[in-house]
C-alpha cells in the first residue's frame, strides 16, 4: 500500500512487531480500537455526512476482522519525528517544502513540526488472501499560526488481484523521490493528499492468456476537496489505466493515461453546479455538458478535464537498470489529439543497484510553451490550453494551496487564502537529481532545477523569468543510536522566486 510519510528519511531496515493474537498479546489490539476512537472524533467535524458514513465504516470494519482469527500473525510499525526548518527570507526555500505531501504551511521563514506516523497490516485473514492496512500521519507544524492536521488516514482491503482503499493516502513513490514531480507532469508528491475512495488492481496483473508478457493495471476513484477552494465542496474524479509488454527478458514498455475531473460543487458565481447521476455519466466520459450546464461546458466538455499520456521504457540488468519515461498533458481534444505534442516531461534514470558514492542519477527535461498554439478557436477546443487552470473551477489543479501537478508550476495566486489561479504554466525546466552513499551509516541525496518561465498565455512575463533552486541532503541511519538524523540546506537565485538560503532538521525514530 503506501508508506507512512514523515518526510523524506530513508527507511531503516523495516522492523515489524509480529503480535499472535492470544493471551495478553491480544491486548494490543486495543491499541488499534483506541485509534478508530479518535478518528471517529475526527470524522464528526466533516460535513457530508454520507462521506461520514462511509468512511467511519471503513475504519470499523478492518479491525473487527482483525481479532476475528486468533492464529493470525499482526505487523504494526512506527514513527515519531521533530522537525525544524529555517529560511533567510520571508519564506521557505523551494525544495524544501514542494515534494512533501503538503505537510508545511506554504508561508513563514520559521517552521516547527512534529509528526507521529503509524500502521496496522493484517495478512491472510480468515485463512485466505484478504489483507487489511491502516495507517495514518498526524503532523502539527508551528509558524505564524498552529496547525494540526492528518496528512495521512487511511484504510485498505486487498484480495488477490484487486483492491479497495479509501481515505487520505497518497501514491507511492517513484525513483527514490529524485523526480521534480514523480516522474507524472499531472500527478506528483506537492500537495496534501485529499479524502477518497479508490477500487483498482492491485498492481499490476496478467492479463489473460498473456500472463506471462503483458500485464495491466487500472483504478477508479472518487474524491472530495472541501470547502477551501473557489468551487465549494467540489468532488475530483480520476481513473487510470496502464498496459506492461514484457519485451525480452530485460526489456520492458509501459504506456497509459491517467484522467481527472473536477465536477459539481458550489460556485460563488454560477450557484450549485450539476452533480445528478446524467451529469456524472457526462463528466466521467469526457463528454459535452446539456441544458443543465454552462454554456462553456455545452461547447466544450462538462467539468474540468485534464490528464495525461504516460509511456515508459526499462532496460534492466544484473547491477544496473536503465528508464526513459514520457508524461504528455492535456486539457481537451486539442492535447488528446496531440495538437500539442511539443509539451512534454522527459526524464531518464539510471540506479546502479548498489551502494556507491553515486547510486542513483535522473535527469529531467520539461517544455510546456505551446499549449496547441497562441489562438483559442472557441467551440473546437484549441488553442491555449492553459495547463490546470479553469475559468469555473479557479482553484485548478491545486489542493489546500499546493499543485497537485508538477510544482514547477508556480506561483499561485491567492485572495483570502484560497488560490484563484496558477500564473506560471508556460516554462521549459532542466532537472537533476542524485543519490549515494557516503559510509555505512551515511547517504546523500541532491536535486538541481533551473527554469525559464513565460507565465501564462493571458498574463504573460515580459521578460521570461529565469530561476535555479537546489537541495542537499545528509541522512544518518543506524540502528544502535537512539535516532535518525536529517539534514538539509536549499536555495533559490533568479526572478521568479526571492534570493533565499535556508535549512531543515530533523530527528525520528523508527518503532
Amino acid at each position: 500500500m503506501w508508506s507512512c510519510f514523515c518526510g523524506d528519511m530513508p527507511e531503516r531496515p523495516v522492523r515489524l512487531k509480529k503480535i499472535v493474537m492470544r493471551g495478553k498479546n491480544r491486548d494490543k489490539s486495543h491499541l488499534i480500537w483506541w485509534w478508530i476512537i479518535r478518528f471517529s472524533k475526527f470524522f464528526t467535524q466533516m460535513r457530508n455526512s454520507r462521506l461520514q458514513e462511509i468512511f467511519m465504516w471503513v475504519f470499523l470494519f478492518a479491525p473487527l476482522m482483525a481479532v476475528a482469527n486468533d492464529s493470525i500473525i499482526n505487523h504494526v510499525s512506527g514513527s515519531f519525528s521533530v522537525e525544524t526548518l529555517h529560511s533567510s527570507g520571508t519564506n521557505l526555500p523551494f525544495w524544501l517544502v514542494h515534494n512533501r505531501n503538503g505537510r508545511y504551511p506554504r508561508q513563514g521563514s520559521s517552521v516547527q513540526v512534529a509528526s507521529l506516523c503509524g500502521e496496522y497490516d493484517k495478512v491472510g485473514l480468515f485463512n485466505s488472501s484478504l489483507r487489511t492496512q491502516i495507517g495514518f500521519d498526524l503532523t502539527g507544524a508551528w509558524s505564524d499560526r498552529f496547525d494540526a492536521h492528518f496528512n495521512l488516514l487511511y484504510a485498505g482491503l486487498s484480495f488477490k488481484s484487486v483492491k479497495l482503499d479509501a481515505g487520505w493516502f497518497s501514491d507511492e513513490e517513484n525513483f527514490s523521490g529524485l523526480s521534480s514531480s514523480n516522474g507524472h507532469m499531472e500527478s506528483s508528491l506537492n500537495a496534501r493528499p485529499y479524502p477518497k475512495i479508490r477500487f483498482g488492481t492491485n498492481g499490476f496483473i496478467p492479463f489473460f492468456f498473456f500472463k506471462e508478457r503483458v500485464g495491466f493495471k487500472a483504478v477508479y476513484d472518487e474524491g472530495w476537496l472541501g470547502e477551501n477552494r473557489y468551487v465549494e465542496n467540489a468532488r475530483l474524479h480520476h481513473k487510470s489505466l496502464f498496459a506492461r509488454l514484457k519485451i525480452s527478458k530485460s526489456l520492458w514498455l509501459t504506456a497509459g493515461l491517467n484522467h481527472y475531473v473536477y465536477w459539481g460543487g458550489v460556485s460563488p458565481v454560477l450557484g450549485p453546479l450539476p452533480d445528478d447521476l446524467q451529469a456524472y455519466w457526462l463528466y466521467i466520459s469526457g463528454r459535452s455538458g446539456n441544458e443543465e450546464f454552462t454554456t462553456g461546458d455545452q461547447i466544450n466538455v462538462a467539468g474540468d478535464q485534464l490528464g495525461a499520456y504516460y509511456t515508459e521504457l526499462a532496460f534492466k540488468q544484473k547491477n544496473y537498470s536503465l528508464t526513459f519515461y514520457l508524461s504528455h498533458p492535456f486539457e481537451d481534444h486539442s492535447g488528446m489529439e496531440l495538437d500539442n505534442w511539443r509539451d512534454n516531461l522527459a526524464g531518464v534514470f539510471l540506479d546502479f543497484r548498489g551502494k556507491s558514492l553515486i547510486n542513483q542519477v535522473l535527469y529531467e527535461f520539461m517544455y510546456t510553451v505551446h499549449q496547441s498554439g497562441n489562438v483559442h478557436l472557441s467551440g473546437v477546443m484549441r488553442g491555449r490550453d492553459n495547463y490546470f487552470n479553469h475559468s469555473v473551477y479557479r482553484s485548478g489543479h491545486t489542493n489546500m494551496g499546493y499543485a497537485m501537478s508538477s510544482p514547477l508550476f508556480s506561483p499561485l495566486q491567492f485572495n483570502d487564502g484560497i488560490v484563484t489561479y496558477i500564473e506560471n504554466n508556460r516554462l521549459k525546466m532542466h532537472h537533476v537529481g542524485l543519490n549515494g552513499t557516503l559510509s555505512e551509516h551515511l547517504e546523500w541525496k541532491g536535486l538541481m532545477t533551473f527554469t525559464t518561465n513565460r507565465g501564462t498565455y493571458q498574463h504573460a512575463y515580459d521578460p521570461e523569468r529565469k530561476q535555479l533552486s537546489a537541495l542537499l541532503t545528509l541522512d544518518y541511519i543506524n540502528e544502535s543510536f537512539p535516532v535518525d538524523i536529517s539534514v538539509s540546506v536549499s536555495g533559490d537565485i533568479g526572478e521568479l522566486h526571492p534570493r533565499q538560503a535556508g535549512g531543515l532538521l530533523k530527528l525520528s525514530r523508527k518503532f
